[in-house]
């Protein structure tokens, strides 16, 4: 399993839990690819996709954390 999370954060600050939003998170599991998307935060919601020739990604948009 891997993961990445991505936030908003002040720059050249580390993420601060009480003023910043995860903007998305993406994991893979055995060669599946996932990701959440914050609709708060991303303008438009993004389509299942494939990176390189094999990783298929699964894409869930949600309204909010």
């Amino acid at each position: 399993m891997a993961f990445d999370i991505q936030t908003t954060k002040a720059p050249l600050k580390f993420p601060d839990q009480a003023i910043d939003q995860v903007m998305m998170i993406s994991y893979m599991v055995d060669g599946q690819g996932f990701l959440i998307t914050n609709r708060e935060i991303v303008s438009e919601d993004i389509d299942d996709f494939e990176k390189g020739t094999r990783d298929h990604f699964t894409v869930f948009n949600e309204p909010d954390e």
